[in-house]
């Protein structure tokens, strides 16, 4: 008997698809997304001779501080 209320409460809180929050399942990957669109529709026109009010563009989506100059953090490697 206690068993299969057990069961039943773990068969409750498993993880499926019908389980997770809609906004979960619409997440996207950045690198891939909207943002990393639009940087190229806009190097694009200014590759074409538009003004723009910067002259740039600075990856920081990809996750690569050290690409930026970003010193690297020592201290976790240090404990």
């Amino acid at each position: 008997m206690a068993g299969r209320a057990l069961c039943r409460l773990f068969a409750q809180k498993l993880l499926r698809l019908d389980t997770i929050n809609l906004n979960l399942i619409k997440a996207q990957y950045a690198v891939r997304g909207e943002v990393v669109k639009r940087q190229g529709e806009l190097e694009m026109r200014m590759a074409l001779g538009s003004k723009m009010p910067f002259t740039k563009f600075t990856p920081c989506n990809i996750g690569n501080p050290h690409a930026l100059g970003q010193k690297p953090l020592t201290f976790m490697r240090q404990v």
